[in-house]
């Protein structure tokens, strides 16, 4: 359940990142050297990255069915594979994942080159991610305790 939660945020994120991703080439005009390096240093590593990802597919998709429905958790098709993003069947955009690796290297290199502090950091992307997290997992830990363990606490206090 938390793997699944983690991945719908990080669904939500990649989301977010398209904007980013966006705003960061609509900007790269004004931006000066180092943050041009940032850029171009960050969108060479997504692309080395991504293709490490696409040829691990590749491979994964030699290998039968069971390989098969792995690679395809990331692959093209929107609506056709369940949605953009979905969890059953575990999916995620092909174009949505780019955006999020992108998004998330150029992160680092901000955060890298100093042109983002920690606070930054925290304050405007780990915090909200947390936030989202704990909104999606907390009920889902009450059920599972209303669920399981009072039961099971009754059902020893009763023995």
């Amino acid at each position: 359940m938390i793997f699944l939660s983690l991945f719908l945020v990080l669904g939500l994120y990649s989301f977010v990142s398209v904007g980013s991703l966006l705003g960061m080439l609509v900007n790269i005009t004004r931006y000066d050297e180092l943050q041009k390096r940032t850029v171009f240093n960050s969108l060479a590593f997504s692309m080395f990255f991504l293709l490490v990802i696409y040829l691990a597919q590749l491979i994964l998709s030699f290998f039968g069915p069971v390989y098969q429905k792995a690679a395809l958790i990331i692959s093209a098709g929107g609506f056709q594979q369940g949605g953009l993003i979905s969890i059953s069947p575990l999916h995620i955009d092909s174009f949505f994942f780019a955006c999020l690796v992108v998004s998330i290297v150029y992160t680092i290199n901000r955060y890298r080159y100093g042109l983002i502090d920690n606070q930054y950091l925290i304050k405007r992307i780990i915090f909200p991610l947390v936030v989202i997290l704990a909104i999606i997992v907390f009920p889902g830990l009450i059920f599972w305790f209303l669920k399981v363990i009072i039961p099971t606490i009754l059902f020893w206090l009763v023995k």
